[in-house]
């Protein structure tokens, strides 16, 4: 996925009326379609955290859980658009994984400095 050229090979967006036909059948195959035609939404999302340094990859994959789970938990009856909705989900999953990555990367640094006074003692 490099520099996010994915973009490119994406499916268009569905327009609204199709998208709010897909989001009240509740079936596979509307999910599968739904989910599909929204990644374009996961890469310009994660476009925003590029000078992060995080691979383009674990974020797409973090921002498709983001999308699914908007796709599961969407309510069609509140006056939200899908989209709106959608976005709060995907950078939601975003700050789950950067908050994880720094919890990740803190305890890495606390094991090292573990095992280093352990090898000098």
């Amino acid at each position: 996925m490099e520099g996010f050229n994915l973009i490119r090979n994406l499916p268009d967006k569905l327009d609204k009326k199709e998208q709010k036909e897909l989001l009240l059948k509740k079936d596979e195959e509307s999910r599968e379609k739904l989910i599909m035609h929204n990644l374009r939404l996961i890469v310009n999302l994660s476009k925003r955290y590029q000078p992060l340094k995080f691979d383009n990859e674990d974020l797409f994959s973090i921002g498709v859980l983001g999308l699914i789970t908007a796709v599961d938990t969407f309510d069609v009856n509140k006056n939200v658009e899908f989209s709106t909705y959608a976005s709060s989900c995907i950078l939601n999953s975003f700050y789950r994984f950067f908050t994880y990555s720094k919890r990740s990367q803190s305890l890495n640094v606390l094991v090292s400095k573990e095992e280093y006074s352990l090898t000098t003692s």
